[in-house]
């Protein structure tokens, strides 16, 4: 079985711990889940009902602007109201104000960071492509870790 990632558009094989999580989903009636593409390792949205991405527009997601994190900020619509949150240092911004303006302090203190975001209109929006710049992984574990103390950022 192929998927085509809803990021970069490649067919790829699932592993099989993501075959078991699409079987248990379709089983569930889930219509959207998320798993990582085994091209670009980036999030794809996948609807296990249909063996398709959903026909809905993706939500814009971002390089996360915390400190020795490499993870994507996605947009999550919660019981508890929307946030914009990353998946992997648990960070959550309420108002994406606040989310910009770590990534205006991020950018400024790791030049190689700008690589993964634009200004548009005078805000950071993700950059074009949805790939890492070369060596991203390296220099961001590289960073001194991020000293909050909570996880809510703003």
């Amino acid at each position: 079985m192929k998927v085509k990632c809803s990021e970069c558009g490649r067919d790829f094989t699932p592993t099989s711990e993501q075959m078991k999580f699409i079987k248990e989903s379709r089983a569930k009636g889930m219509d959207f889940i998320i798993f990582d593409c085994g091209n670009c390792h980036f999030s794809t949205f996948y609807n296990p009902q249909t063996g398709r991405p959903p026909r809905e527009k993706k939500e814009i997601t971002y390089w996360c602007p915390v400190s020795g994190c490499s993870g994507k900020v996605s947009y999550v619509k919660d019981d508890d109201g929307p946030f914009w949150g990353c998946g992997e240092c648990g960070s959550i911004w309420y108002d994406k104000k606040n989310l910009l303006k770590e990534i205006d302090t991020i950018v400024k203190r790791f030049k190689y960071r700008r690589k993964c975001y634009k200004k548009v209109k005078g805000k950071w929006e993700p950059a074009d492509s949805p790939v890492e710049p070369d060596g991203y992984y390296e220099l961001v574990a590289d960073e001194p870790a991020d000293g909050a103390k909570a996880y809510v950022r703003g």
